[in-house]
């Protein structure tokens, strides 16, 4: 398999490209390519190009640019995750999962019952474009943090007004569909636009349920075990991914 690199976009304009630091270190010492070895360069919006490279310097690789092509090969499904602010590593690993499985973007806020207020979005963007750069995808899903839920769901109802809307419970609730009911009603569902909203482990407060209704949000299920946050996500985007997206 050919090494894969991320390019910023501007960057990738240029004929020659060159990288520094830790990821010339990567190239040189780690994968120990050098002059003449061909890579896959990608911007995370679309345009992937073939290189390759010319030098290896103290600290520095320098590549040619031979060819650029646009790639659409984005999932069908256009899914957003709406997330409750996680605790330490368990935001990085999510981010990382679920752009492994195809999700379209994530927007992290601070729940009223959430142990921990903000995340540190440029560390999971970085975390985006390495698992997406593994993973092969073309184009890295926005990362981003809102102030509260309404700003989080607001924003993503901008893009997605005529989608799919659930909300995550821990559990059912007399108004809560199972996650085996939504399965059927969905699977032959031809709308490719989803947002999941995703609370805390204690759960949306019953403000938070009251808004998310307001705007249309579907209470479900996940079932007679309670997830971890990090989890329910997780178990929301592969299903759905499976029945609308490219998980087939």
């Amino acid at each position: 398999m050919t090494p894969r690199f991320f390019v910023a976009p501007e960057l990738l304009l240029a004929p020659r490209v060159t990288f520094f630091g830790k990821e010339a270190h990567h190239i040189a010492r780690v994968l120990r390519l050098g002059p003449g070895d061909r890579v896959a360069l990608f911007d995370g919006v679309g345009v992937e190009a073939d290189a390759v490279i010319v030098a290896v310097k103290s600290g520095r690789v320098v590549l040619d640019v031979v060819a650029r092509r646009a790639v659409r090969d984005e999932n069908p499904l256009e899914l957003t995750i709406v997330q409750a602010a996680l605790v330490g590593e368990k935001a990085s690993w999510l981010v990382e999962k679920l752009v492994e499985i195809g999700v379209a973007r994530v927007v992290f806020f601070p729940g009223e019952r959430s142990v921990r207020s903000r995340v540190v979005v440029p560390r999971l963007v970085r975390i985006a474009q390495a698992a997406a750069e593994q993973c092969g995808r073309s184009v890295v899903p926005p990362i981003a943090e809102a102030g509260d839920l309404r700003a989080a769901i607001e924003s993503a109802d901008t893009e997605l007004a005529s989608g799919l809307r659930f909300f995550g419970e821990p559990s059912r609730p007399r108004d809560a569909r199972t996650l085996g009911e939504v399965v059927k009603r969905v699977a032959d569902s031809p709308r490719a636009r989803a947002i999941v909203a995703i609370g805390p482990e204690s759960g949306f407060s019953g403000a938070e349920k009251e808004l998310l209704r307001a705007h249309k949000f579907e209470a479900v299920s996940l079932g007679p075990r309670t997830f971890r946050a990090e989890s329910a996500g997780i178990v929301f985007a592969s299903i759905l991914m499976h029945l609308l997206g490219d998980l087939r």
